[in-house]
C-alpha cells in the first residue's frame, strides 16, 4: 500500500489512509453533533419562549377571570375595553356605560350592584367583550343600582354571608347601597345566632322623619327568647307603652344585650306606627259588627 504523507492540525504525519480516513470521518462527527446541539438550543429557544408567552396569557387572563363568576370552567376568552382602549383589567366603580357581546349564543350583562359580569347559557366556547364608556349620568347609574336592588329584595338566595360580617365588608355593601353580593334569604352566624336577611331597604324614604340610610332588615332565624307582652294581661297602653316594646327589645338591643353585642352601633331606628292604647268597645275601620279598636301614633 502507498504511502502518503500528510499532516493533521497538530502537524503530526499520516501514515496510512485509514487514519486520513478515520481523521475525516472523526471532523464529520463533530460536525453532526455541533448541529444538533444548535438545533436543540434553537427548538430549547423557541419553548421557552412559547412558555414564557402562554404563562403571560393565563396571568392575564386570571386577572380577568378573578372577578367574574366561577362557572365551573374556563371562558376561553374575555376581553376588557375602556373607552375604546383595551385593559387587561376591569375599572374601579364608576359612572360607566357598559355593553356586553358575547359568543355562541352566551348572553351577558353587567351587574352595576355587584360591579360583575353576569352570564347565562354559557358554554365552554364562549367569547365575551365588555366595553365601558365613561360619560353615564348620577340619574343613570342610580336607576340600575335601584334596577339590580330590586333583583336582591326579590331573590330569595340563602347563602352563608358570615366572612362579610367577619371583615366588616358587610357594613360597606349595605350603606353605599349596592347590596354587593346580598340577597333576602342569606344568613349571618355571629355569637352562636344564625340572622337572616329578611329585607333590603324596606324603610328607606319612609317616616315622619325620612330615613335615607341603606339598610338591611335582619330577624334571627329562631326566636330569641320567650317573654309576655306585658307582666299582666292587659292591652293598657297598647304596643307602645307594653312591657315588650319598653323593657324588653330595647334590653336586646342595648350593647350588652343579644342584638346590640351582634351589631352594635350598626342598629339605626326607623319610625312606624304603634298603637298607643286599646278601645275593647269601640267599632272599628272594617266595619260590622267587630269592635275594639287601638289608636297610634308613629
Amino acid at each position: 500500500m502507498k504511502k502518503v504523507k500528510k499532516t493533521n492540525g497538530g502537524g503530526e504525519l499520516l501514515e496510512t489512509n485509514n487514519q486520513l480516513e478515520r481523521f475525516t470521518r472523526n471532523k464529520k462527527n463533530k460536525k453532526i453533533i455541533y448541529s444538533i446541539v444548535g438545533m436543540l438550543l434553537i427548538i430549547g429557544s423557541i419553548t421557552l419562549y412559547k412558555t414564557f408567552a402562554f404563562y403571560e396569557e393565563k396571568k392575564s387572563f386570571n386577572i380577568l377571570k378573578g372577578r367574574i363568576p366561577d362557572f365551573g370552567y374556563d371562558i376561553k376568552m374575555l376581553s376588557v375595553v375602556i373607552d375604546d382602549k383595551k385593559s387587561e383589567s376591569i375599572p374601579e366603580r364608576g359612572l360607566y356605560k357598559t355593553n356586553v357581546h358575547c359568543t355562541n349564543g352566551t348572553f351577558g350583562e353587567w351587574d352595576y350592584n355587584n360591579w360583575n359580569l353576569v352570564l347565562n347559557n354559557v358554554s365552554s366556547e364562549s367569547k365575551c367583550n365588555v366595553e365601558f364608556t365613561s360619560g353615564l349620568s348620577e340619574e343613570e347609574y342610580n336607576k340600575y343600582i335601584e334596577a339590580g336592588k330590586a333583583l336582591h329584595r326579590n331573590t330569595y338566595r340563602g347563602k352563608d354571608i358570615t366572612p362579610y360580617y367577619t371583615d366588616g365588608s358587610l357594613y360597606i355593601r349595605i350603606s353605599n347601597g349596592s347590596f354587593e353580593d346580598l340577597y333576602v334569604g342569606d344568613y349571618i352566624i355571629a355569637n352562636d345566632i344564625t340572622w337572616l336577611i329578611a329585607d333590603i331597604d324596606n324603610y328607606l324614604h319612609s317616616g315622619a322623619t325620612e330615613l335615607t340610610k341603606h339598610h338591611v332588615t335582619i330577624i334571627p332565624a329562631t326566636p330569641l327568647m320567650n317573654a309576655p307582652m306585658n307582666a299582666t294581661a292587659t292591652t293598657e297602653g297598647g304596643y307602645a307603652g307594653s312591657r315588650m316594646a319598653t323593657s324588653t327589645l330595647p334590653s336586646l338591643a342595648a350593647s350588652d344585650g343579644v342584638i346590640g353585642k351582634a351589631f352594635g352601633g350598626h342598629i339605626i331606628e326607623c319610625q312606624n306606627m304603634l298603637s298607643m292604647g286599646i278601645d275593647a268597645t269601640a267599632i272599628n275601620s272594617s266595619g260590622g259588627i267587630t269592635v275594639g279598636a287601638s289608636n297610634g301614633v308613629g
